[in-house]
């Protein structure tokens, strides 16, 4: 069956953007140059936390949005996972100065007004040394207190990764692993007006016919030489450990400067995160990287220094060059759509973005403003 629309990436944002496609009663092929999940998706931790409060502009207000989605979205998928997909655990965040300190309590004070309260209490606080002990008594000395968030949440990416992609089959989308796209192909001219008529596959040169393409490779996007100007991104390698402990530890999201640890289960924590955009396109994991989060998380939790590394994983992450995800209309080429450069809130971005995406698709217009994302023009 020749398809409606071709979506070219099968990360969460592929999957869950062509289940809503299919939703929307669209015949959808899905194309995964590996293997779905196996992009920046592998590597994503999972942590669902609030944008800083004092930044607010329509990124954060797009974020802001989709993880007030996020339960309703996992309760969706729930009867296609063999796990609970979401669970709010909340955060702390130990300061490192003074001045951070000072700095906390006014965004504090902000995401009072942004956030409602979560079971009477505020969404936030900026506590002691003394409360932090309390809390998680198996933390380093914070001599600077924390923000005790209590929005935060976490999803547990692999188990979203295969409910989305068992979503997507029960709505009749067609998947196709291992099948790296070459380019869309597209007739006319730019200038003019060029159309999508179909996307060439790199490994038989086997041309796939349709006339809607949405692009959600993630930083491979740079590669295809029809939207590369117009989506400028490069990938930013990023590496994480899961380490097995033997004792469980926190619930609550612990975090100081870029390490965060988390609680994956009762046996296994999650500890990132590298930035790396001198990496280019190289997902080696690397042994500076495992002794940088491994030394991280010992820092953070002492008792971690009994763990074992049981897991060392690496993704690319899709930094864009504008600093903002690109969602829409590739300009000059009728039927392509773009939604890449999502950089570090990919999964926290992925309900909104499959939502307004799939929107704009479907009926040709959003209720969302999405100029501030707009792809450059040719």
């Amino acid at each position: 069956m020749t398809p409606d629309i071709v979506v070219i990436g099968g990360g969460v944002m592929g999957l869950a953007t062509a289940w809503r496609l299919a939703q929307g009663g669209r015949a959808v092929t899905l194309l995964e140059a590996d293997r779905c999940g196996s992009g920046a998706s592998y590597a994503a931790l999972g942590a669902l936390v609030p944008s800083v409060s004092t930044r607010q502009n329509a990124l954060t207000a797009l974020q802001r949005e989709s993880l007030l989605l996020y339960p309703n979205f996992c309760a969706e998928l729930a009867q296609f996972a063999t796990q609970p997909l979401y669970e709010r655990r909340g955060r702390l965040e130990l300061l490192r100065s003074a001045g951070r300190r000072e700095n906390a309590h006014h965004e504090v004070r902000l995401s009072a007004q942004q956030w409602n309260a979560i079971d009477g209490c505020a969404p936030q606080e900026v506590i002691t040394a003394a409360e932090v002990a309390q809390l998680e008594p198996g933390l380093r000395p914070a001599e600077h207190g924390a923000i005790h968030c209590r929005i935060t949440a976490q999803v547990h990416v692999d188990g979203l990764v295969a409910a989305l992609r068992a979503a997507c089959e029960r709505s009749g989308v067609q998947i196709r692993e291992h099948a790296e796209v070459e380019d869309v192909v597209t007739a006319g001219d730019r200038g003019t007006g060029a159309r999508v008529t179909g996307v060439r596959l790199a490994n038989d040169a086997a041309t796939i016919e349709c006339k809607q393409v949405l692009l959600t490779a993630g930083a491979h996007a740079a590669q295809l030489r029809t939207v590369q100007d117009a989506t400028l991104t490069e990938p930013a390698r990023g590496q994480s450990l899961t380490l097995r402990v033997q004792q469980p530890v926190s619930d609550r999201l612990i975090r100081c400067g870029a390490i965060y640890v988390l609680r994956r289960d009762q046996n296994t924590v999650v500890v990132g995160a590298t930035t790396e955009h001198e990496a280019g396109f190289d997902r080696t994991p690397t042994p500076a990287a495992r002794e940088l989060l491994f030394a991280g998380a010992v820092d953070l939790l002492p008792e971690l220094q009994a763990s074992q590394v049981v897991e060392h994983r690496s993704g690319l992450r899709p930094s864009s060059v504008d600093l903002r995800p690109y969602l829409g209309c590739v300009p000059g080429v009728d039927g392509l759509f773009a939604a890449v450069g999502h950089y570090k809130i990919g999964v926290a971005l992925t309900p909104i973005t499959a939502a307004v995406v799939s929107e704009l698709i479907l009926t040709g217009d959003c209720a969302w403003d999405l100029a501030p994302f707009a792809p450059r023009g040719q």
